[in-house]
């Protein structure tokens, strides 16, 4: 029955079909050092097995120099 409707174009989806919102990305100026910061956590092989080094670095991007 279904196949005989849609090739008359009588079926379609009955559940309503809802649509996000366009998402505008968020535009990220920084004029000055220290009014935009970045970060970024890592974590590196160990000297023994199963054991882990965090490393935490954060970065003014107007002074694209690293902090820490």
């Amino acid at each position: 029955m279904y196949r005989l409707l849609e090739a008359v174009g009588q079926s379609r989806e009955r559940r309503d079909q809802l649509t996000h919102p366009p998402y505008q990305k968020p535009e990220l100026l920084a004029t000055e050092a220290n009014q935009l910061w970045s970060w970024d956590i890592t974590k590196l092989r160990g000297p023994v097995k199963w054991t882990a080094i965090s490393t935490s670095s954060w970065m003014s991007l107007a002074a694209m120099s690293s902090v820490g």
